[in-house]
């Protein structure tokens, strides 16, 4: 992992994960984005834009997208290196 600092909290949506899939030729698990937070009931990439996060009496401050590493592209189940694939169909 490159960057810890910069993004120790990861969000990441259900539906966001979907739309993703719908575009690729071979699915990706929510494994590969290895969040801390799945998010429900939203948008897809809704949670690209939230400022604000309230989680019962803790409240996150959105600072910055994370830009994804390398480590997407490795199946977690196989340890395959796909090198492409999520990233491309992400830009």
């Amino acid at each position: 992992v490159a960057y810890p600092d910069c993004c120790p909290v990861l969000i990441i949506s259900e539906a966001s994960l979907e739309d993703l899939n719908g575009r690729l030729e071979k699915k990706v698990k929510i494994q590969n984005f290895r969040p801390n937070i799945l998010v429900t009931d939203c948008s897809a990439f809704e949670e690209d834009a939230w400022e604000d996060i309230l989680i019962g009496d803790v409240e996150l401050k959105g600072t910055v997208c994370c830009a994804r590493c390398i480590l997407t592209t490795v199946n977690p189940d196989t340890g395959v290196l796909d090198r492409k694939e999520p990233l491309e169909t992400l830009k």
